[in-house]
């Protein structure tokens, strides 16, 4: 049976609002328990960091990050069932060129070229299921996905082993 790689390091995420994080959530959490995965922290990839990045350097690029730039309105498009394990069955959002800028402003901060170019996307399943089987059991919840994810906030996340232990380690809200 294929298992799910163990990640290290920190990523940057674009958190919805309260309310699409929680219907998020209830998908994920729903997902996980009908398809034994683990669940996850609702979020938009934003970068991956260097790895010798300290965390402190990452923190203070985070709240400059932050300090520039707006929130953000974000519409859900299509369900669509990528490679395992990660991305695996997602839900793709509007806006790329918005995303993207906030990708390049994150790239200027880190330095580099760590910010993700396409493919904006909110995961609700990581596994190796057949996407067949993913797609009848998401057809059976009772929940549809959130129209729009009001980005509100950005966060810092050590991502170490599997998505059920990722976490968020600092957040900032962006600007109103």
């Amino acid at each position: 049976m294929d298992k799910l790689k163990e990640t290290t390091g920190y990523s940057y995420w674009l958190l919805p609002d309260e309310y699409a994080a929680q219907n998020l959530s209830s998908l994920i959490n729903q997902m996980a328990l009908r398809l034994s995965s683990p669940p996850f922290i609702p979020h938009i990839t934003l970068s991956s960091v260097p790895e010798s990045a300290a965390y402190e350097r990452l923190a203070d690029i985070l709240d400059s990050f932050s300090s520039r730039n707006r929130t953000l309105n974000v519409y859900t498009k299509d369900l669509i069932c990528g490679d395992p394990p990660f991305q695996r069955f997602y839900i793709s959002v509007n806006k790329p060129e918005e995303l993207l800028e906030y990708s390049e402003s994150m790239d200027l901060l880190l330095g580099g070229k760590y910010g993700r170019k396409e493919n904006f996307h909110a995961s609700i399943y990581y596994g190796f299921n057949s996407c067949s089987k993913i797609k009848d059991q998401f057809s059976k919840l009772e929940m549809g996905i959130p129209e729009k994810l009001h980005i509100q906030s950005i966060a810092l996340a050590e991502i170490n082993g599997l998505p059920d232990r990722w976490k968020i380690v600092h957040k900032k809200n962006l600007l109103s």
